[in-house]
């Protein structure tokens, strides 16, 4: 689960870290916005080498797939797969692998864009019991 208030980011994922939750400034590391997305899609064929890889489904949707490796050796991955909905130019599925080889796939399912939003969707609160790592500057 990732939570940001604008501020803060905070990174809770109990199946990978138990017991553990991050939190970091929202800028991120190098002056980065924290928009998840944008470290992909921001200027992709200055930081990438962008190739088509296929089209595929990602659930009922159709998709085309783009491989991404990164052009800076010291990135904390080696390649991004992104599936781009055909249909609405939407990001659908993500996926992500390290410098060591471990993946991480993301999947964007029921988007809904431009829709209100409680601000209470924007508070996070830790477990009680949770180790808080402060990543902020």
């Amino acid at each position: 689960m990732i939570v940001s208030d604008g501020q803060t980011v905070w990174v809770y994922a109990p199946s990978s870290q138990p017991g553990q939750v991050i939190r970091q400034d929202v800028t991120g590391r190098q002056g980065e916005s924290g928009d998840f997305l944008a470290q992909f899609l921001d200027r992709p064929k200055e930081r990438f080498t962008v190739t088509y890889e296929r089209a595929e489904r990602v659930g009922s949707r159709p998709a085309d797939v783009l491989a991404l490796a990164a052009k800076d050796r010291n990135a904390p991955y080696r390649t991004v797969r992104i599936w781009v909905d055909r249909q609405d130019n939407l990001v659908r599925r993500i996926e992500i692998t390290g410098p060591a080889g471990d993946t991480r796939r993301i999947v964007l399912d029921r988007l809904r864009v431009n829709q209100p939003i409680a601000a209470a969707s924007f508070v996070f609160r830790p477990p009680a019991g949770a180790r808080v790592v402060d990543a902020t500057h």
